[in-house]
């Protein structure tokens, strides 16, 4: 089996994960914030899966065309993402329409460009096929880098909302604490990997991360009782 099969397994599994994971929190959507981790989970679930199916195809233009699909999920992840954490923080947050539209501008605008990039370039800004590997290399342009800059800000933001809330846990919920804290940080260095580093930790390592993540928010739902802490918390 080709090295690369091994990878669309891995991402394939992430997919599953995540999609169970979605499942259990529209289950206790009443919870705070499960809303926003379905959505979350969801986003994961199709980056995993354009992405998995991106590295076992084997022509180039279809390669391209699931790279171009990968993007709605590596888009909608970091905002979906913050606003589970501002819920989180903020249960009775009522956000204003005009800052919701606010958060999803430039992910929506990244969305156009990777579906007009042939024109403009500002994505990525050219693309080889090695082989026999099968890799689609490609380069970035700058509204990558423009995209890659708010999401870092939207989950520096959600790990700064999280850690907040959990540091003011009672004594007897430290572990809870160190769950929450853990489960912030892991999206953080997974979207590191997806941006700057090497073939495969560029596709596999981000959606794995957010897959975990995901899981440990439900761990959090079902038996931890994670979200129920909130309360007593601010208390």
């Amino acid at each position: 089996m080709p090295t690369t099969a091994y990878y669309a397994i891995a991402l394939s599994m992430s997919q599953a994960v995540s999609l169970a994971v979605a499942f259990v929190a529209w289950r206790r959507r009443s919870v705070t914030g499960a809303i926003y981790l379905v959505l979350l989970m969801l986003a994961v679930a199709i980056w995993s899966a354009t992405a998995a199916i991106q590295i076992v195809s084997t022509d180039q233009s279809i390669k391209i065309l699931w790279l171009k699909l990968s993007i709605i999920g590596v888009c909608a992840a970091p905002p979906f993402f913050f606003l589970f954490a501002l819920k989180y923080w903020r249960p009775e947050l009522r956000i204003r329409l005009l800052y919701r539209v606010c958060i999803w501008i430039i992910p929506l605008v990244t969305m156009l460009m990777a579906a007009t990039n042939v024109y403009h370039h500002l994505l990525w800004d050219g693309f080889a096929f090695t082989s026999p590997e099968n890799i689609l290399v490609y380069g970035y342009g700058i509204w990558f880098w423009i995209n890659m800059v708010y999401s870092y800000v939207l989950m520096i933001a959600s790990v700064a909302l999280l850690s907040r809330v959990a540091l003011g846990f009672p004594q007897h919920y430290r572990r809870q604490a160190l769950i929450v804290v853990i489960a912030a940080i892991l999206p953080w260095i997974g979207y590191a990997m997806y941006c700057f580093g090497e073939f495969p930790l560029c596709v596999l390592a981000a959606p794995i991360a957010f897959s975990i993540t995901g899981v440990i928010f439900a761990m959090g739902l079902l038996k931890l009782q994670l979200f129920d802490i909130v309360p007593v918390a601010r208390e």
